[in-house]
């Protein structure tokens, strides 16, 4: 923070040194996090006042009220990130990084068809990245999660579960999901197979443990 502020007495009208003092002053201490953000706030409003078109500055704003909504649980933080968000968007839609982040909000939200667009554009456009491929195959994960604990869809959500794999093969938790997947509509010696796969990447998950158990005892009974 100190070093930020140097830099600031020496060129006040950087924009790129006010938003990172703005995110050191945010990230100082997790404990102070309310006390410190609207002075981190602050430093960002700056930033957009010297440049209104920087993308990675309204990131920085929707991140900051995004993680005050996780720290808290409360849903007012949300609408503003989210307004934040969408300013970025209008500025600049083909923003690879603005669209992973607006992913990762919409997985928080639970908006799973949102969050698979967003991340599947920003991975479409950068297949290398390893966040990019982790969060796409996290909300073809959760989209086809929840389709198993609903009992709708089921079909549809093996697709999903599939891309997921694809993209991670090596995924303890996403070989799971299939495994649920395929013992709801059932086919239990799938999911079998797919179960002992997850349990041998993800040993330690409680979940997949009492899944295995589950399944096998009803392959066991037949």
């Amino acid at each position: 923070i100190k070093f930020f502020q140097i830099a600031l007495n020496d060129n006040p009208y950087s924009f790129k040194a006010h938003r990172a003092l703005g995110i050191a002053i945010k990230t100082s201490s997790a404990a102070d996090y309310e006390k410190n953000m609207p002075l981190a706030v602050k430093e960002f409003r700056k930033a957009l006042k010297l440049n209104p078109k920087y993308i990675p500055t309204y990131m920085s704003m929707g991140n900051t009220y995004f993680f005050l909504a996780a720290i808290k649980k409360e849903e007012k933080p949300l609408k503003e990130a989210k307004e934040w968000f969408e300013k970025a968007y209008k500025i600049d839609p083909a923003n690879i990084n603005l669209a992973y982040v607006m992913g990762e909000f919409f997985l928080y939200i639970k908006d799973y068809d949102k969050a698979i667009a967003k991340l599947k554009y920003a991975y479409s456009k950068n297949l290398d990245d390893e966040e990019f491929r982790n969060g796409l195959a996290r909300a073809y994960n959760r989209k086809a999660y929840s389709l198993y604990k609903s009992g709708k869809d089921l079909d549809y959500g093996i697709k999903l579960i599939n891309k997921a794999i694809k993209i991670k093969p090596d995924d303890g938790i996403i070989l799971s999901t299939k495994a649920e997947l395929l013992y709801k509509i059932g086919k239990y010696k799938q999911a079998y197979e797919y179960i002992k796969k997850g349990l041998k990447f993800a040993p330690d998950e409680k979940e997949i443990k009492r899944d295995f158990k589950m399944i096998k005892n009803v392959l066991d009974k037949k």
